[in-house]
């Protein structure tokens, strides 16, 4: 007799863990079937590891909008979660005088999506931030990102048995079938074979989703997309890269070119190249794949590659690792948006297949399980702040920025209070250890999600530098320089202050935190974030008050975590009442 159960998720990738997490957030019961004997063996753990903006994807396409909204989801839950990651900023360069008027159409195209943070840079700018690089202009993608993918299953998967969902690993889909009553999959090996009798079925297994679709008996044929594996491969840098940002060259016919990304350890790589893989249709069984990367196939790269790192030296380039796409459409098609086949399309109450989900799909993780929850006609997981439904373009962050990517309320932070965000924060997390004081979560989170913009000028970064090659903080020069681009890459860069006109402002005793003082000003700032008296001080002034609030780390965490609402509302209203 087959066992009842809400739903199975078919799947323990990325995107499978989402949906089943947001499948138990809203009190069903959830099965995680996977035919490996580990989660995330496949295409989410073979992959760039990149947190994307959303800059290159057709407007209003489900990748488009995805991503964008994934994005914003993803560095929260990151901050919530404590998922490795860092928002370390790309750069899409235009390696030649031709170039440079296509950089202003990508601009344009990512606006259209919601992104609205790119800077455009000139050469001597762009290399500024990274001086191995050689181009003739570049923009800079500040919400771009790198993560822990591995880390970031493992919370979904955390949470989702959280709230009630189970993984049973080592459990295939054997076959299905729509049954007078409902739905029906047989899972499992050999004699440990169950039939599930699941209300709910989200086909989320990647390579395979196709494969498993045919399995279903029921389910028209027709309706399978067509099936394509384009492999990628990885070309991993011998030694450590002068770059502290993702470098991606502008987009030619064909891909994105050979892109530079890093991992969380500073380690440098290169790729993914495309490499078609033998058509076999939905017969293809992924778990023949040959992973294993040609070393010959790099040579190709050094002349892309070289276009904007002249430097890289010969024979750098070592095999590093492959993963394989699965694509519905095949060389020289327009690539196919993300494809969530449901009940409107086959017919069959319940199901929803998952096909084509490439890249950005690890980014859009988390939006593309809120709208295959919506596809499956579910609420909204109530602790959500998404105000609208994803699967309308008119919700999208595009048509509506202020739902999901309001203005974000200037801030700026004095040198303390970035080495709390910066520093300290991020080794306690890393060391599993309690924070020092009070909360700043919240804090973080703001930041991380864009609801906050830091802003510093060239004074207080060039302050951040000299302190953190103090020998208290025993960092390297490499683990300096990555330290300070960290918190490069999230601030706005404010105009120095003109030396022949007198700021008006009440003078700090400490001098040297007049330059914050000013900054804070100038940028139009709400907060100043300081642990220094001495400033914290110039809040009682009641002649000539500070045009904005001077606040503890600490309490503009409470303030933004809403645990004093009151005072919200007053500082809100008047900066410094």
């Amino acid at each position: 007799m087959a066992e009842s159960v809400g739903a199975v998720v078919i799947g323990a990738g990325v995107v499978g863990l989402a949906c089943a997490r947001a499948l138990a957030r809203r009190g069903i019961e959830t099965v995680v079937v996977e035919a490996r004997t580990a989660i995330g063996q496949e295409t989410s753990s073979r992959n760039s590891e990149v947190i994307h903006a959303g800059l290159y994807y057709p407007a209003g396409s489900l990748k488009a909008r995805l991503c964008v909204a994934g994005r914003q989801r993803l560095y929260r839950f990151c901050a919530d979660y404590g998922v490795a990651h860092q928002r370390c900023g790309k750069l899409i360069v235009a390696t030649s005088a031709a170039q440079v008027g296509e950089l202003e159409a990508i601009r344009a195209k990512a606006a259209a999506n919601g992104v609205d943070d790119l800077r455009q840079l000139n050469a001597a700018e762009a290399q500024a931030l990274e001086p191995a690089l050689h181009c003739h202009g570049a923009l800079l993608s500040p919400s771009t990102g790198i993560i822990d993918s591995h880390g970031l299953m493992l919370a979904l998967l955390g949470d989702a048995e959280h709230h009630g969902a189970s993984l049973a690993l080592g459990s295939p889909v054997i076959e299905g079938r729509v049954a007078p009553d409902g739905l029906r999959l047989t899972v499992g090996q050999g004699g440990d074979a169950m039939e599930l009798a699941p209300r709910l079925i989200i086909n989320a297994a990647g390579l395979y989703a196709p494969r498993v679709a045919s399995r279903l008996a029921g389910y028209a044929a027709a309706h399978l997309p067509p099936v394509h594996f384009a492999k990628g491969n990885y070309y991993s840098l011998a030694g450590r890269a002068p770059f502290s940002r993702l470098i991606y060259p502008v987009p030619e016919p064909g891909g994105l070119g050979v892109h530079l990304t890093l991992d969380l350890g500073g380690q440098a790589r290169f790729g993914p190249d495309v490499e078609w893989l033998p058509d076999q249709g939905v017969d293809a069984d992924p778990a023949t794949f040959d992973y294993r990367v040609d070393p010959a196939r790099a040579e190709r790269f050094y002349g892309e590659v070289r276009r904007y790192w002249p430097e890289l030296p010969d024979h750098a380039l070592a095999p590093a690792y492959s993963g394989v796409r699965p694509k519905i459409s095949g060389p020289g098609q327009p690539t196919a948006d993300f494809c969530l086949q449901g009940p409107e399309t086959h017919g069959i109450p319940g199901l929803l297949h998952l096909y084509g989900i490439e890249s950005p799909g690890l980014t859009s993780c988390l939006a593309l399980a809120e709208l295959a929850c919506e596809r499956l006609g579910l609420g909204a997981d109530p602790a959500e702040t998404w105000s609208g439904p994803i699967d309308d373009a008119s919700s999208s962050p595009a048509a509506h920025p202020s739902r999901t990517d309001p203005t974000p309320r200037r801030i700026v932070l004095d040198t303390n209070a970035v080495l709390d965000l910066f520093y300290y924060r991020p080794r306690a997390l890393a060391q599993n250890k309690p924070p020092r004081g009070p909360s700043i979560a919240p804090l973080a989170e703001a930041i991380d999600s864009g609801a906050l913009r830091p802003c510093a000028d060239a004074t207080t970064l060039d302050e951040l530098a000299r302190v953190l090659a103090y020998p208290e903080f025993a960092l390297g020069p490499d683990e300096q320089a990555a330290l300070h681009a960290a918190y490069a890459a999230r601030v706005e860069l404010i105009a120095p202050a003109d030396p022949d006109t007198a700021s008006g402002l009440p003078r700090c005793r400490d001098k040297d935190d007049q330059k914050f003082v000013e900054l804070a000003a100038r940028a139009g700032a709400l907060w100043l974030v300081s642990r220094d008296k001495e400033v914290l001080r110039l809040n009682r002034r009641r002649l000539n008050p500070l045009p904005y609030r001077v606040l503890l780390p600490e309490e503009l965490a409470a303030l933004l975590a809403g645990e004093h609402l009151a005072d919200q509302a007053t500082l809100l209203a008047s900066p410094n009442p």
